[in-house]
């Protein structure tokens, strides 16, 4: 079996980014012997890569990482060698150093990739969303491709936009979470609606997202659902409290104190509706097969939600502000909106896994 490595790099109070990196790596050891580079990485990561007894550990193995100075290990071995290297999903951009740690950094990824490709290895962006804001960007990103063998990247819109720069070595890949859907539990009768968001800086727009849960929470109780607040990234907390303050009161109204595990994730199976402004709330409630409420606005880590249900192919338009005629419209549509969830879950659950196989070909 051909050898991987793996860079695990990402936001580690994260439920969302623990689950598409858990998802890419389970489904990498399908295809490779699979060493993942976990230094400085949290427990509740590295307890879950170690539910897949596939996995290795590059430290444990062969005594460097990626991400500290024994990494001249690697770069000076003539001996130590993989066929492919993948990092974890999430953005991937190229800006100007500020300082002298940005250009250390910098210094030091560019020799990472170009050392691997010289080794022979093939290195792939799997599930990114690729960020280029101006000319500077965009050239220094075309220049750093040469190193990438393929971009498999989350949007349409992104493919788009890496081929109108020249990089033609790109294609579609869904978001990762989609491999999750085959593994989940689902019910039918759903007694609870979820509530999730992130605070984003700004009284106007956060306005918005009051005065829409409000709308939501009214509507949803007259309905006799239990609201349920909820968060999965701690960061969240104090924002989604503060929302949840308002219904503390009110009877069928709660706060899930803790912040969701990975294995809190069946929390999602009882939610007829899912509302939030942040990207894996909606796409974990969308693979369980409900009905989700993505509200957007122009804030760049809002934004790249509609370009994922732009490119999933759902007939749900992410909005600004929610009203009761639109959540009217959705129950009376219900029937037909939660079969196309399904049908989505299924295309996207099976390009996922088609995309990655197609890699080993």
């Amino acid at each position: 079996m051909k050898k991987a490595v793996y860079i695990v790099a990402t936001q580690y109070d994260n439920l969302g980014d623990l689950i598409i990196n858990k998802c890419l790596i389970d489904e990498l050891t399908r295809y490779v012997d699979l060493y993942v580079d976990s230094h400085n990485i949290s427990d509740d990561f590295i307890k879950c890569f170690e539910l897949n007894d596939k996995v290795n550990f590059l430290k444990k193995n062969y005594g460097f990482s990626f991400k500290d100075p024994t990494l001249l290990k690697y770069l000076l071995s003539k001996k130590i060698k993989f066929e492919y290297l993948f990092k974890s999903p999430g953005p991937v951009g190229f800006t100007k150093p500020s300082g002298i740690n940005d250009r250390i950094r910098g210094f030091v990824f560019n020799q990472i990739f170009k050392t691997t490709r010289n080794k022979g290895c093939k290195s792939y962006v799997i599930g990114s969303e690729i960020t280029l804001k101006n000319d500077f960007e965009t050239k220094g990103y075309r220049e750093f491709s040469k190193y990438f063998y393929h971009h498999l990247v989350r949007s349409k819109a992104n493919v788009d936009l890496l081929k109108s720069i020249g990089i033609d070595q790109a294609e579609y890949i869904p978001d990762l979470c989609f491999l999750l859907y085959d593994k989940i539990s689902r019910i039918s009768n759903r007694t609870k609606v979820g509530i999730s968001f992130r605070d984003l800086q700004d009284d106007k727009l956060n306005e918005n997202i009051v005065q829409s849960v409000k709308i939501y929470v009214d509507y949803y109780l007259k309905k006799g659902k239990k609201v349920v607040f909820f968060y999965q990234v701690n960061r969240d907390y104090a924002y989604t409290k503060k929302l949840f303050s308002a219904y503390k009161d009110v009877v069928g109204v709660s706060f899930i104190e803790e912040c969701l595990s990975f294995e809190d994730i069946i929390t999602y199976s009882d939610f007829e509706t899912v509302i939030s402004n942040r990207l894996h709330v909606l796409l974990l409630g969308f693979i369980h097969n409900s009905l989700t409420v993505p509200l957007i606005n122009d804030n760049a880590s809002t934004n790249k939600i509609k370009g994922i249900y732009t490119s999933i192919g759902s007939s749900i338009e992410p909005m600004t502000f929610l009203t009761k005629n639109q959540l009217e419209n959705f129950d009376n549509d219900l029937d037909r909106l939660l079969i196309e969830t399904e049908n989505i879950n299924e295309v996207q659950n099976h390009m996922c896994k088609q995309r990655i196989s197609e890699i080993f070909k």
